[in-house]
């Protein structure tokens, strides 16, 4: 079914104008920042700062670690640069489509390989992931091997299977907590499913050993993580509209969705080839034509970022200084500050700190004379306000003394 021409189309796709799309914003900035911390002074058990999400008490929540472990030798060979960095996540992305065709030909029918691979190739979701390093990325992959896994009836016999089918589970949990309700539900059907109870323990062996960062962590610190997420969670409660459902939280059963819709157009195409195309030709608009697909430059591109850094590199000397981003309320500029730290070797002022300082960079929309009134700009008097550099039109670099 001319795997291949959709195969270049996928790269097509995504490699257009890479280097301008690619998404590094606060997110991005925080994880590749805890990666060089990893490099620079040994990887942590506790993992990343998630640095949106607090309890009613104050409490910051974290994220599991090995994702920040499987990007060391990945940072190692390509550097800090936050672009070769993406190409990663570009070929997990690339990967998982690939094995999608393969696994889903094998186990039903080229047929249906080929049309679950176009579902998710050509996904607007899978694409845009694509552009950016982010904790979730390698979900749809955990996902379509978990999925594999349980297709095949040998997995149930087979110690070695078992093993890692518990394996992936604990890595998806580890990626996303909230992974944690579908692997007790597949704990459940194991426990229908299988007849030796020797290997629901292999199964929960496997699970155990994704999670052994995390576990010496909880054992050291009087179970921090599940203490967090427990408040977190009475705290959702108590205020249900911060428990915001994306399409992120589906990722590990993206594969899954891929091989339904899969499923459907190989049945459909059976009886009518015409309305095949239509539905093909209909979700292409649909994904494509989308307002949030561009092949353009994104708004705010990395060379433009490390523009302003290299400026604010080359206006001072000491630590005496800190970044406040405003566009879309990124007001501790953590993407600016990776930058500043890792690849200028500039860093500034600790996120706590905006008071003590000789100087404020803040990037903020042309002519602005006052800035909004958020701690990071008014945790201290300033009297002089500076534009330093228009960055594009309507986006100034403004030095405040």
């Amino acid at each position: 079914m001319f795997f291949l021409p959709l195969f270049f189309i996928a790269i097509f796709i995504r490699l257009y104008n890479f280097d301008n799309r690619v998404l590094f914003g606060m997110e991005q900035g925080v994880t590749l920042g805890v990666v060089a911390d990893y490099l620079e002074n040994g990887p942590k058990l506790i993992g990343g700062p998630n640095v949106q999400r607090y309890t009613s008490t104050g409490k910051q929540l974290f994220v599991g670690s090995l994702y920040f472990y499987h990007l060391m030798p990945v940072m190692k060979m390509l550097g800090p640069d936050p672009v070769p960095m993406t190409y990663w996540s570009l070929f997990l992305n690339l990967l998982t489509g690939v094995l999608i065709y393969y696994l889903f030909s094998r186990r039903f029918s080229i047929l249906v390989g080929w049309f679950s691979a176009f579902f998710y190739f050509l996904s607007l979701t899978m694409i845009q992931q694509s552009l950016t390093v982010w904790l979730l990325n390698p979900l749809p992959l955990v996902g379509l091997l978990m999925l594999y896994l349980l297709l095949s009836r040998h997995t149930f016999t087979s110690l070695g299977r078992i093993f890692f089918l518990g394996l992936l589970s604990g890595i998806a949990f580890n990626l996303e907590y909230l992974n944690l309700f579908p692997v007790i539900f597949l704990f459940l059907y194991l426990c229908y499913r299988l007849r030796r109870p020797t290997l629901l323990l292999i199964f929960l062996g496997g699970i155990i050993l994704a999670n052994i960062p995390l576990l010496a962590f909880e054992l050291r610190h009087d179970w921090y993580h599940l203490r967090t997420l427990y408040q977190y969670f009475l705290d959702t409660l108590t205020t249900p509209a911060e428990a915001k459902f994306a399409s992120y939280h589906l990722f590990l059963f993206w594969p899954f969705f891929s091989l339904l819709t899969g499923l459907f157009s190989a049945y459909l195409w059976q009886f009518s080839r015409f309305l095949t195309f239509g539905v093909l030709l209909l979700y292409i608009f649909l994904n494509l034509h989308s307002p949030v697909f561009s092949l353009a430059n994104r708004d705010l591109t990395v060379t433009e970022q490390k523009t302003i850094a290299s400026k604010i590199t080359s206006l001072v000397s000491t630590d005496r200084y800190n970044v406040v981003f405003l566009p879309e309320s990124e007001y501790r500029a953590h993407a600016l500050r990776y930058l500043l730290t890792y690849l200028y070797h500039n860093p500034p002022a600790a996120v706590e700190n905006y008071n003590s300082l000789d100087s404020l960079f803040v990037v903020s929309d042309s002519g602005t004379t006052r800035f909004g009134e958020i701690w990071e700009t008014s945790a201290r008097t300033w009297n002089i306000i500076t534009p330093i550099y228009d960055i594009q039109p309507g986006l100034t670099l403004y030095q405040l003394k």
